[in-house]
């Protein structure tokens, strides 16, 4: 349960904090960061959603990647359809396959 509560806490503070509008000073000198950042935040969603259902088949590991890569992907179209200050990145959709794979790795090698 408290796996659970814990993703649920984390995806949202993930939505929020990926399509919050952002005012003020120049991103681009973030870039190298805003990767890194990106790897992270799905990292831990992966292994936080293997380990709300506690399943170590490879059929689940895959699903959790799918699910947690899909949703990155949703964030990013959602940053470009909106008018927000942000904007589409493929490359944050590769860290954030990247991360997903990372926690999923994480997961399998810790249970």
């Amino acid at each position: 349960m408290k796996a659970i509560i814990a993703l649920i806490v984390w995806v949202s503070a993930v939505t929020v904090g990926s399509l919050i509008p952002i005012d003020g000073p120049d991103i681009d000198s973030f870039i190298d960061y805003d990767k890194v950042v990106h790897v992270i935040f799905y990292s831990v969603m992966s292994y936080l959603l293997l380990r709300s259902i506690a399943k170590n088949q490879i059929k689940y590991i895959l699903l959790s990647i799918i699910l947690c890569s899909s949703y990155g992907a949703m964030i990013e179209y959602l940053q470009g359809a909106l008018d927000l200050g942000r904007y589409f990145d493929y490359y944050d959709i590769i860290a954030n396959i990247i991360g997903s794979l990372i926690g999923a790795l994480i997961y399998r090698l810790t249970i």
